[in-house]
């Protein structure tokens, strides 16, 4: 397992706990949240309301490593969260990519 892929693990873990500052620790002051090929992105802020909304919400993932080059690592999985439990969803699938700076910082989702 590369070093980018433990930073990913580490964060991941901290959001499953809802460990919000501790999430946020992982990732680069320059974080950015990107949205698909629409160019919305979030910067590292205003993914700290999203993370918080996530934990009130009981957000938890299901996931795993489809590919890991070191710098790029893919998440496949699931999410789910008590609202979705509420009207009968179960588990939205989800793939993500992370990109890792040297030293364990996420820059990138």
């Amino acid at each position: 397992m590369s070093e980018g892929a433990r930073a990913v693990g580490t964060y991941l873990g901290h959001l499953a706990d809802h460990a919000i500052p501790e999430a946020l620790g992982c990732l680069a002051s320059d974080f950015r949240l990107e949205f698909g090929e629409s160019g919305f992105a979030l910067t590292k802020d205003q993914a700290a309301t999203a993370l918080e909304w996530d934990a009130g919400v009981n957000g938890r993932l299901e996931w795993e490593v489809a590919s890991d080059d070191g710098v790029a690592v893919m998440i496949e999985g699931a999410e789910g969260n008590e609202f979705l439990d509420l009207i009968g969803v179960n588990g939205l699938p989800f793939r993500s990519m992370f990109e890792v700076a040297s030293g364990g910082l996420i820059t990138r989702q």
